[in-house]
């Protein structure tokens, strides 16, 4: 699977106040947490309100693309619907979520679509994108760096940083005071984070408490999510749910409430002896604090202890290696409370 597939850019539209969700998704408004001095690596626990849900009739593959070209060029298949609910819409920063079936939690980026046809990147038709045609999904907006890190997120302007970690390598950013720009000054506020995708961020200065949500990206995610997973690179990805303790001083700070490696999924999709999960440190020194591999049964680390009950703090975010491409499913677990 080529990473295109869930990692282009595209331009943003607003959508329409008469089209609207089926079904509610719980609102947590917005949260807020300590970042240390240094660097860590988080995740966010928000996304976008559903703006539509329905159940699919068909899919097909529109086009095989060519994945192995300079640059990639991504399969792209159709997914149908009853009716003509999406009539002078366009869905132009938006994503599909498949939430029923095998596939539930499989994010799919639009790229146009019709009256009663979405058009999305990736072979619906094949593994590991797979479905039969009949699945639920959902459609949201994509977070982007201006919705998850809103006017700076708290983080200083022209000093702190924050990279995205993609198949093709990584991105690093930062506040102009205005919006977010890369190294040659290009304007990347509308650079996607998906759910699930983990971000490196670089705080140069006393710890910063930042807020994630209070805007469009105010929403807990209740279903799985399906994360790619590359060879060759680290996978920086992170729990999407909301965190409750914001600072280390916080009782259930370093705890992560019921949320432990074993609870997460990571034995049925690492490769057993071969793929590793790598914790990092939140205290600003961005150093391994325990690196874990399958063995088919359970986790372990290096001296065979099994780390199934390691807790894993919601909002941090992880390293994982694998030998070949793969998908990753976060289950659906409760927000810390």
């Amino acid at each position: 699977m080529n990473r295109a597939i869930l990692f282009p850019v595209l331009a943003a539209m607003t959508l329409p106040s008469t089209l609207s969700a089926q079904t509610t998704t719980p609102i947590i408004g917005y949260y807020a947490f300590e970042v240390p001095r240094g660097t860590s690596a988080w995740t966010c626990g928000l996304v976008a309100k559903l703006d539509y849900q329905a159940a699919m009739t068909a899919r097909a593959l529109i086009s095989a693309g060519n994945p192995g070209a300079n640059p990639p060029v991504s399969p792209e298949s159709s997914i149908t619907v009853p009716g003509t609910p999406w009539t002078g819409i366009a869905f132009g920063n938006h994503y599909a979520e498949i939430i029923s079936g095998p596939q539930a939690g499989l994010v799919l980026d639009i790229v146009s679509n019709t009256a009663n046809q979405l058009t999305v990147l990736g072979d619906l038709t094949a593994d590991p994108l797979k479905i039969k045609g009949d699945e639920t999904f959902v459609i949201r907006k994509h977070a982007t760096m201006a919705t998850v890190f809103a006017n700076g997120g708290g983080l200083t302007a022209g000093s702190d940083t924050v990279t995205l970690s993609t198949q093709f390598g990584t991105k690093t950013f930062s506040y102009n005071g205005s919006n977010w720009e890369d190294a040659d000054l290009n304007d990347v506020s509308d650079e996607i984070i998906y759910p699930g995708q983990g971000f490196v961020i670089f705080n140069g200065g006393a710890p910063d408490v930042i807020t994630f949500g209070g805007n469009e990206i105010a929403y807990v995610k209740n279903t799985p999510t399906k994360i790619p997973l590359f060879p060759g690179m680290a996978n920086l990805v992170g729990l999407p749910s909301p965190l409750v303790a914001t600072k280390p001083a916080d009782p259930i700070y370093d705890t992560a409430g019921t949320n432990a490696l074993g609870d997460l999924g990571f034995v049925s999709s690492l490769l057993a002896g071969t793929d590793t999960l790598d914790l990092r440190s939140l205290a600003g020194d961005f150093v391994s604090s325990g690196t874990f591999q399958s063995n088919g049964g359970n986790l372990e680390d290096a001296d065979l202890n099994d780390g199934s009950p390691v807790r894993v703090r919601n909002g941090a975010a992880y390293i994982l290696t694998v030998s070949g491409q793969r998908m990753h499913t976060f289950p659906l677990l409760t927000p810390v409370k």
